[in-house]
């Protein structure tokens, strides 16, 4: 995938996660103020210490997004 690729891949799911936050407000509850969002494929996985660094928050991409 190119950068120009992925890029338009993050806006698309970003405009998603923004659609699903309007049809459910409380899902915002659970990314603090000033976290960077990295959205992950099904297959990527995290650390422990990946979600410490830098206020991350990372969310999951499957049908629905999930919090993690």
């Amino acid at each position: 995938m190119t950068k120009d690729e992925k890029v338009k891949k993050n806006i698309g799911l970003a405009f998603d996660l923004l659609r699903e936050i309007i049809k459910n407000p409380a899902m915002a509850d659970n990314i603090p103020d000033g976290s960077t969002i990295i959205f992950l494929d099904n297959e990527q996985s995290i650390s422990k210490k990946e979600t410490l660094k830098n206020n991350n928050k990372y969310i999951r991409v499957k049908r629905k997004f999930e919090v993690v």
